[in-house]
């Protein structure tokens, strides 16, 4: 009897759970307490397991719901982070395009493999690949950062997910190096299946690696 109050107080908050199984745990007890006449201290040793049983689900649930928060906001600052990384990636990128683009003055001494000097603060073995300008040079770098059009549908974290599926990671993989939960690893990729139409993670990994090598 304790042990099934202690279920029933667990699973109060799952959904497609009777909001009323304490109380028919209740009922059972006062039913056999009437149908067979159990001793007084018998009653009272099973009353104080169960209240015993009820203190302990209510800690559980109110332990696991901190868990839940915290995992929450774990995720959430880890999916801040990454978009802070990305977008300071972006930034250094654009402030190494803008540098090429404004130039330099040449240095002396210092020549490329086909005799143009060499620029300022750029090694001549850089300096060496004249062959790609700067808007080429931009063009490659976007497309480093861009997102293939066939994920567009998919959230940044998603997205991630998608990534570590096609890399060959499993679920305990994918939670450990995304900071995530399994749970959260599971419904995340249910979304990406459902928003996509595929059916497993293998067709998943094979569109990730086929859109990108389209890109």
């Amino acid at each position: 009897m304790p042990l099934a109050l202690y279920d029933a107080m667990r699973e109060i908050h799952e959904p497609g759970v009777v909001r009323g199984a304490p109380g028919i745990v209740a009922g059972l007890l006062a039913v056999s307490v009437v149908a067979w006449h159990p001793q007084l201290s018998s009653v009272l040793l099973v009353l104080a397991s169960c209240g015993l049983a009820a203190l302990l689900a209510l800690r559980t649930n109110r332990l696991l719901a901190r868990l839940g928060t915290f995992n929450r906001i774990r995720d959430d600052l880890a999916l801040r982070t990454r978009s802070l990384q990305d977008r300071n990636r972006a930034l250094e990128a654009e402030l190494h395009h803008a540098r090429h683009a404004g130039g330099a003055p040449e240095t002396t001494g210092f020549s490329t493999a086909d005799g143009t000097p060499a620029t300022a603060g750029t090694p001549a073995c850089s300096a060496g690949l004249s062959s790609m300008d700067a808007p080429a040079e931009a063009d490659l770098h976007s497309a480093a950062f861009e997102r293939p059009a066939a994920f567009s549908c998919l959230t940044d974290r998603e997205y991630e997910v998608a990534r570590l599926v096609a890399d060959g990671l499993d679920n305990r993989e994918i939670a450990a190096a995304a900071y995530m939960g399994e749970g959260t690893v599971r419904n995340h990729i249910s979304s990406i299946l459902s928003k996509m139409q595929l059916s497993n993670r293998t067709q998943l990994a094979v569109s990730f690696w086929r859109a990108h090598y389209e890109a």
